[in-house]
């Protein structure tokens, strides 16, 4: 898994808005979303980070954002979309996730925070040892 340059961003853009909108459950239409991720990410406020196959051909990404928390100024890393283009064996989301443990750590963060509505994902955090801190609920109002 390896970080993408913010000036690399334009050339995975198609790749990257289709994650993001497949993991949040996102219309491609969300202009205001799509494009303050854009800035983010072109602006390293934001991080993408993916794993090609063996033959460059885009396997995974993941978005993430750095934020402090306004008491204590410690810094944790928050996985907003983590998506794959094919199914994966546990052992490859474990390696991938080990990789984002040390990249959090590099930019001096105390935590990992995953945000996901997947159950894949809450099975791939309790494997690595996350603990559940809150679950979120929603109730639609008719327009």
């Amino acid at each position: 898994m390896i970080k993408v340059l913010p000036n690399q961003i334009p050339q995975l853009w198609d790749a990257i808005k289709y994650a993001v909108c497949s993991t949040n459950q996102l219309a491609s239409g969300n202009k205001v979303y799509i494009n303050t991720l854009l800035q983010d990410l072109l602006s390293d406020k934001a991080q993408c980070f993916i794993r090609t196959e063996e033959d460059n051909i885009l396997a995974m990404i993941v978005i993430t954002e750095i934020s402090a928390d306004s008491m204590t100024g410690d810094r944790t890393l928050v996985v907003k979309s983590l998506f794959s283009f094919k199914p994966v064996d546990d052992a490859v989301w474990i390696s991938d996730m080990n990789q984002l443990i040390k990249a959090a750590s590099n930019l001096e963060c105390k935590k990992i925070i995953a945000h996901s509505s997947n159950p894949r994902v809450f099975d791939i955090c309790q494997m690595l040892g996350f603990s559940e801190r809150s679950r979120c609920f929603e109730y639609r109002l008719e327009a």
